[in-house]
Formats: C-alpha cells, sequence, structure tokens
C-alpha cells in the first residue's frame, strides 16, 4: 500500500465511530489504534491530570492507559469505547495513588507543578490567576478520593450523572450527594482564600 493510499484510510477511519474503528484494530490494524488515541488523548489527559495534580505523572498514567486498552482491546464488546476507556484511566489511577501512599509519606500534591505558558498577561493578574489554580488544585487534593473523581467527572469534563455512573459503578444518587459535598468542600476552602486575597488588595 503506498503513502497516499495509507493516509485516505486513515482519514476515512478518522471519519467512522469508535466500533468500526476498534474492529479494524482488533483485525490486525495497529495504526487504526492512533487513531482512537488521537481522539481521546486529551479529554482522558484531563481526567487523569485532575486527579493526580501532576503534570509528568499524568502523563505516564495515560501512556499506560493507551496501551493496555491495546493489550486488552479484544475483550472490548461494542457498546460505548468512550466510557470502557474512562475505566481503564480510572483504574490505572486508582492504582498509582494506592501504590504512592504505601510508598511515601508526602502528599503527590508537594510534586505537582502547572506550566503556565500565556504571555502578554498583566503580571498582576498572572500572579493572582496562578495563586488561584494553585490553591484549587489545593483544595481538590484536600477532597477523599470518591469526592474528587466525582467532582472532576461533573464538573471538569461535564458529564452526566448516566455516563458517571457507567465509568464508577457508583449509583446515581450517591454520585449526586458526592458532588454537592465536594461543592460545598471546595467552596469553603476557596472562600478563605478569596477572602484573604480581597484584605490584600485593600
Amino acid at each position: 500500500m503506498s503513502i497516499d493510499e495509507k493516509n485516505t484510510e486513515a482519514t476515512e477511519l478518522e471519519e467512522k465511530d469508535d466500533d468500526f474503528v476498534v474492529e479494524k484494530v482488533k483485525q490486525g490494524d495497529k495504526e487504526a489504534f492512533g487513531v482512537l488515541v488521537m481522539r481521546y488523548h486529551r479529554e482522558i489527559f484531563a481526567f487523569v491530570r485532575a486527579l493526580v495534580r501532576n503534570q509528568h505523572t499524568a502523563e505516564d498514567l495515560v501512556q499506560e492507559t493507551f496501551l493496555k486498552a491495546f493489550a486488552h482491546i479484544h475483550t472490548y464488546r461494542k457498546g460505548n469505547f468512550r466510557q470502557w476507556l474512562y475505566k481503564i484511566a480510572r483504574n490505572c489511577t486508582i492504582d498509582f495513588v494506592r501504590s504512592w501512599n504505601s510508598k511515601h509519606t508526602d502528599s503527590i500534591e508537594e510534586h505537582a507543578s502547572i506550566p503556565d505558558t500565556r504571555t502578554g498577561t498583566d503580571p498582576h493578574q498572572l500572579l493572582a490567576d496562578s495563586e488561584l489554580v494553585a490553591v484549587f488544585e489545593e483544595a481538590l487534593g484536600t477532597l477523599p478520593p470518591a469526592l474528587q473523581e466525582a467532582f472532576v467527572l461533573k464538573h471538569i469534563l461535564e458529564m452526566n450523572y448516566t455516563e458517571m455512573k457507567k465509568i464508577t459503578g457508583v449509583p446515581v444518587a450517591l454520585l449526586k450527594v458526592r458532588v454537592h459535598r465536594s461543592r460545598k468542600r471546595l467552596a469553603e476552602h476557596l472562600k478563605h482564600f478569596l477572602n484573604s486575597f480581597r484584605e490584600k488588595a485593600l
């Protein structure tokens, strides 16, 4: 097959639904899996990054997620590949956090870094924004894992409760409780920061 033919086939695959692409992978088309990686890499990274709050760790976990997805692609049954992939990412993240907690006395958050590549921004505003992001991540890190996950899925990835239930296996009623509690605790944490920030501005 020529390069042009391969490019044409790749373009056609990009327009197909997940199940069609997965079937191509199962048939031995390894390049087809790249279509799925391109399709879901950004949002899977956002999910993992929000939970571990570390750029490099998130990158490693996302890579592990896709490697496991490829290795176990034969176990996938037609339905919802996105949710299946999220379950793998969730399990990889949970395993990492458990392993980290068993080996370290410090917290994951202490190793977090938030690169900021913005230019042309007012220095004072940039400082305030970056400080707010850092405080938010710190606040998110104080939540129990179950509340963190519920908040990230609902408010960062903007999933509905049906999607959240299929990924986590948690009943909708309990997910709603977790989201409510996470919002309340984050609001309380951020309230102290905002009050302090206003006092500094006076």
